[in-house]
């Protein structure tokens, strides 16, 4: 009789391991992968790192934390995609190459050309080229050697690309990691949103603080215009995020910082400055979903 038994992990957790295992050694077991999986996964289900749930002035915390997870949840969903994108293409051409290398040994290139020959020879006799019958397996031979070879080249050249691509992946992630995991910005939050009587120089700190995490973007970085570029790599699900929703919480956030008008239009300038690409590419996306809603209109009418 079949017992019904309870597995102690999640499904989530599963597809993740059999997702991974479409990954190279090499990136499987990288501490950055597991550090941004550890980012992606459940990420619906868990605070924002920065939240706090003292009793003390958490006056903007809110925007802040809806700030903050805006940023990382859109750099960590690209990397995480970008990775699966090189490493799948990095893992399928080691199995490829496996495969031709095999194919090349001569016993099996013979016995490909055998396995073969009848349908071929069936060709060229409807073609009437009954001359090229001649010297056929020795023939066929080279050029299924030919073809194979030049299979070999292009699948080691992917893998060439795909370690490219690795490393630029590395650094970038690895630089984004040292941001996150040790920017000032919590201890300056944690500061800011307990007491009441702070310095003005606090309040400066943090808000350069913030603007450096916030706007640091994958949009800028060189593997998303590489691969853009190179690829055609889109990824619509990380490019989601509300520029236009940002820049209304850190507007909120000034409001709540700063009392000048000239501090606060200060800091805008700075965060719209170095937020600019975003804010295009969000504003090309309302264009076209606006487009596109006017169009089906149009055809409806």
């Amino acid at each position: 009789m079949l017992e019904k038994i309870q597995l102690n992990t999640k499904m989530e957790y599963i597809l993740q391991e059999v997702n991974l295992e479409l990954l190279p050694t090499e990136i499987r077991k990288h501490n950055l992968v597991s550090w941004i999986i550890g980012f992606t996964s459940h990420s619906k289900d868990k605070p924002s790192i920065y939240d706090y749930s003292d009793d003390y002035n958490t006056f903007f915390s809110s925007e802040v934390n809806r700030l903050i997870q805006s940023s990382i949840v859109s750099n960590t969903t690209y990397y995480l995609a970008s990775l699966f994108h090189l490493g799948r293409q990095w893992k399928t051409s080691l199995s490829a190459i496996d495969l031709i290398e095999q194919a090349l040994q001569e016993t099996n290139l013979k016995k490909t050309v055998y396995e073969n020959r009848s349908h071929i020879v069936e060709v060229i006799e409807k073609l009437e080229l009954s001359s090229l019958l001649e010297n056929l397996d020795a023939d066929l031979e080279k050029v299924m050697e030919s073809i194979l070879k030049k299979a070999l080249d292009d699948h080691r050249q992917k893998i060439l690309t795909a370690k490219l691509y690795w490393q630029i992946w590395k650094k970038e992630v690895q630089d984004y990691q040292e941001l996150v995991n040790y920017s000032d910005f919590k201890q300056l939050h944690y500061s800011i949103s307990r007491y009441e009587n702070y310095e003005h120089s606090l309040k400066e700190d943090f808000i350069n603080e913030l603007i450096n995490l916030v706007t640091t973007d994958f949009l800028n970085k060189e593997l998303y215009s590489t691969l853009n570029k190179e690829t055609g790599m889109r990824l619509k699900k990380s490019i989601d995020r509300s520029a236009l929703q940002d820049l209304y919480l850190f507007t909120s956030i000034l409001n709540d910082l700063f009392e000048s008008e000239e501090e606060r239009t200060h800091y805008y300038n700075l965060f719209l400055n170095r937020y600019i690409h975003r804010l295009h590419v969000d504003i090309v996306s309302i264009k076209k979903k606006s487009n596109r809603r006017n169009a089906k209109k149009t055809i409806d009418w």
